[in-house]
């Protein structure tokens, strides 16, 4: 989906996984157009600075928003509307962002792992055990892949 004013419209909306910004319920970018077009569905690119407050067409002051969310917010800061919506004041985090994620609590559950399941030695040492370490951290990695 591309729009002549602000490009690639699922560009903008993998900053968020294709999530909107403010409700972080999914969007259809299919469904992009004026507030209203597709009834409840209908997606529209919200200004995180809002035009009126001098805010561009650049890419980082472009999200992705339902277009009910996006007049609900109005030129209100984008914090407090994801606050009331979603119960956070964040964005959604993007696909990379989700996967960067995956990847630190892979290892972290797989320390973990290996520290737990350590390997009582013949003299009474424990040795970490690798192969546990590496088994968890796989699996954590599958399960976000299969997200």
């Amino acid at each position: 989906m591309h729009s002549r004013r602000y490009g690639d419209i699922e560009e903008i909306a993998s900053k968020t996984d294709g999530n909107c910004h403010l409700c972080h319920d999914p969007v259809e970018v299919a469904f992009y157009g004026p507030t209203g077009a597709f009834g409840e569905e209908t997606v529209t690119v919200d200004h995180l600075v809002p035009q009126s407050f001098g805010g561009d067409d650049d890419p980082d002051n472009l999200m992705i928003a339902h277009g009910r969310c996006n007049s609900i917010r109005g030129t209100r800061d984008a914090e407090l509307v994801r606050l009331s919506l979603a119960g956070t004041t964040r964005a959604p985090m993007s696909g990379s962002e989700k996967d960067a994620v995956a990847v630190v609590g892979g290892i972290g559950f797989g320390l973990l792992a290996g520290a737990v399941l350590a390997k009582e030695q013949p003299d009474g040492t424990r040795r970490f055990n690798t192969e546990a370490a590496a088994v968890v951290g796989l699996l954590a990695l599958l399960f976000r892949s299969a997200a």
